[in-house]
């Protein structure tokens, strides 16, 4: 029998192999590229004094500690999406604050609970939702937001989504999930199962009008694959 396959498309600097035996096969095929972005101004940064950094993924963590060091951060707060985001933080001996849902909604919620009043300093890439900056803006808090990378769309050939075997695809942000439907629309695809990370990136789907099967509440890849394998496990077909 034919080995059914998942498609991800996670860039290829944030993918790793998940290294574990699933009913199916993992296939990423990356629709974008992470670029660090240059303009970055450690100067401008600590001239915010933020007393809270916020981390919206594990790239852009690895991208301040290894350019920038522990020190840089100073003695502010660090928060993070989820346990990914903080394992750079927490490898290097760091305290880190974890929402409850790791996704944009728990941070609100956790900024709204704890860090009222609080200078806040959102570190992440060009492409990141803003969710997270209108909720700031609307409550008047004291931030600012740092880009550190850039998230470029690439050229993907995605007829994978054509075979048969084909049993759904993973997309990680509503960037990856613009780019998707794009090729799905434009290529006339057939329409696999569609799975989200987080609940920004399932809206985005539902909003232009696209049913999502499952929907992982919180920003974790190997999470999101065990929700899938519930799925296809429980609905062979």
């Amino acid at each position: 029998m034919k080995t059914r396959f998942i498609i991800t498309t996670r860039p290829e600097a944030k993918y790793r192999n998940p290294g574990k035996n699933y009913s199916f096969r993992v296939v990423n095929i990356p629709v974008s590229e992470i670029v660090s972005d240059r303009t970055f101004s450690l100067e401008d940064f600590h001239s915010f004094r933020a007393d809270v950094l916020v981390f919206t993924s594990s790239v852009g963590a690895s991208i301040f500690l290894e350019k920038f060091g522990r020190s840089a951060l100073g003695n502010s707060q660090i928060l993070c999406i989820g346990r990914d985001t903080a394992e750079p933080f927490l490898s290097s001996g760091m305290e880190v604050s974890l929402p409850e849902t790791f996704d944009s909604r728990g941070l609100i919620r956790l900024i709204g609970s704890k860090f009222r009043g609080r200078r806040i300093a959102l570190l992440r890439s060009d492409k990141a939702n803003s969710e997270l900056t209108d909720f700031l803006a609307a409550h008047n808090y004291d931030f600012m937001e740092f880009t550190l990378y850039r998230v470029k769309r690439i050229e993907s050939d995605l007829s994978a989504l054509n075979d048969t075997g084909c049993a759904g695809i993973l997309m990680t942000s509503s960037f990856e999930a613009s780019i998707v439907i794009d090729y799905m629309e434009r290529e006339r695809t057939r329409i696999p199962n569609l799975y989200a990370i987080g609940s920004t990136t399932a809206e985005f789907l539902k909003s232009k009008g696209y049913s999502v099967v499952g929907e992982v509440p919180n920003s974790n890849f190997l999470e999101a694959l065990a929700e899938i394998e519930k799925d296809i496990g429980s609905n062979k077909k």
